[in-house]
């Protein structure tokens, strides 16, 4: 079942800090092009960092999620979250998980909502009803 406080934690950050936020993009570190294949640039997570990533950095919804979940020691790079232990996963597989969404309605916020807004109307949407699908999800944020 989702976490809706989770869920609207991340809202919140993303509504405070517009100028860190970025639906295109897990991850995006300032300063040169940054591919997936490049981890030689990573951020480390809000236990190790703070409340907000570092300057031009940009995170999406499942950013966001990790960022601000990921355990202490942990970094992002442009899509995977490595744990201190060395254990690297997906972005939006480890923030699926740490909300307790759904793949589907992970798939829908996480790939097919482009503003605060949508977030918002999804995140509503998936607390009225837990077992939101991706059409609820899509009707309730009028995409």
């Amino acid at each position: 079942m989702a976490d809706i406080r989770k869920l609207r934690k991340a809202l919140r950050a993303i509504e405070k800090n517009p100028e860190h936020h970025d639906q295109g993009s897990w991850c995006r570190i300032p300063e040169g092009d940054f591919t997936a294949h490049s981890r030689d640039r990573r951020i480390d997570v809000s236990a190790s960092n703070g409340k907000i990533p570092p300057c031009g950095t940009t995170l999406c919804m499942a950013g966001w999620l990790a960022f601000q979940g990921g355990p202490k020691g942990a970094r992002l790079d442009y899509a995977y979250i490595t744990g201190a232990d060395g254990t690297i996963s997906f972005i939006s597989d480890w923030a699926r998980d740490y909300a307790g969404l759904t793949a589907e309605q992970a798939e829908t916020m996480f790939h097919c909502a482009s503003s605060a807004r949508e977030l918002g109307d999804m995140i509503d949407a998936i607390a009225a009803n837990p077992a939101a699908s991706e059409s609820d999800l899509m009707t309730a944020a009028g995409i």
